[in-house]
């Protein structure tokens, strides 16, 4: 069994629930094999648009049904949903197309937009839009990411799964550390 193999059978299955924890790292490596032929882009971007769909709509509900059942059980969420009402209430549609793009936020931003009373109609229409934005533009950057590499080294046939497997595992890394410096920096801010 060959990492081509597993990668034609499972990637898209890869893709539809990696795209619930590292939305973003998984569609520009889904983007990146597709340049390689391992996958086809059209399938990496729906797979993720429908996952992030069902995800965001999952949490929206979840907040507009179970809001305050669910703060009282996670406090941490309480002061985030609470700063997060307040800019909601000032620009609905600019919150809902920039969350996808802040990292950290997309769990608990669709909830909080639930809880802030949007309606569900207009909460589907604009996450629909926004998130077709979002998974063609990472999907399309994957892509171009594997046709830049591939002018700037010449043939990369024989590298472009090396080169993915270095990507998540980087971001693997890398991801988790920046959160834990950031989430530090905030703490030792707010302490001030």
């Amino acid at each position: 069994m060959t990492i081509e193999y597993l990668i034609g059978t499972y990637g898209y299955l890869v893709i539809f629930f990696g795209t619930f924890f590292e939305g973003e790292t998984v569609l520009v490596v889904g983007g990146f094999l597709a340049h390689g032929r391992y996958l086809s882009l059209f399938f990496v971007i729906f797979f993720a648009f429908i996952a992030t769909m069902l995800w965001d709509q999952l949490f929206f509900h979840l907040g507009r049904r179970y809001g305050n059942k669910i703060l009282n059980l996670k406090p941490k969420w309480d002061i985030q949903v609470r700063k997060l009402l307040v800019k909601i209430k000032r620009n609905t549609k600019k919150v809902m197309f920039s969350y996808r793009f802040v990292y950290g936020t997309r769990t608990v931003m669709p909830f909080a937009i639930g809880i802030s009373g949007v309606s569900p109609k207009r909460y589907f229409f604009f996450n629909f839009i926004y998130t077709l934005i979002w998974s063609v533009g990472f999907g399309v950057l994957g892509y171009f990411f594997g046709y830049s590499l591939e002018l700037f080294l010449g043939r990369i046939r024989s590298h472009e799964l090396k080169i993915a497997l270095f990507i998540i595992i980087v971001f693997a890394v890398v991801w988790p550390i920046y959160r834990y410096f950031m989430n530090r920096l905030g703490k030792i801010g707010s302490a001030r």
